[in-house]
């Protein structure tokens, strides 16, 4: 199983961000969307909590298994091993991969207000059809 892939490259939303970012804004959007990945908004505490939580969290599961069932027989060295390794591939392909794509490019696209206004303006007219195909056949037209 190992070396197998198990689905999308979840580099796909960040080169693609890249690719956008240089069509639609150039070298200054570079600038602003790769600052944007080292920008901190919150202070070290936080960053601590977030990555200390779910390992505490799995250590007080492995606790409370090991609490009510004997401990496995299967448990190896190699499998320890690899959770740096997924650890790792998770945060740099998943987390600095597919997020800044999501958040760092195609959020901010959204949340001007031309764009906004378009899906919106959709979204109404779409709504408004449906609402009055359902009030006409209520009503018995056709």
């Amino acid at each position: 199983m190992r070396g197998r892939t198990s689905g999308p490259n979840p580099l796909g939303p960040f080169v693609a961000a890249i690719i956008m970012t240089a069509v639609v804004s150039g070298r200054s959007g570079f600038r602003e969307f790769f600052s944007r990945l080292v920008r901190w908004r919150v202070g070290v505490k936080a960053y601590a909590i977030v990555f200390l939580t779910p390992i505490l969290i799995c250590l007080i599961a492995v606790g409370i298994t090991l609490c009510f069932t004997s401990p496995p027989s299967t448990l190896s060295i190699e499998k320890l091993r690899e959770v740096p390794e997924r650890f790792l591939f998770i945060f740099l392909f998943i987390g600095l991969g597919e997020e800044p794509g999501w958040r760092g490019f195609a959020l901010p696209q959204l949340q001007t207000t031309a764009v906004t206004d378009k899906i919106f303006s959709l979204d109404r007219e779409s709504h408004s059809r449906i609402g009055l195909g359902a009030l006409a056949s209520a009503a018995g037209w056709k």
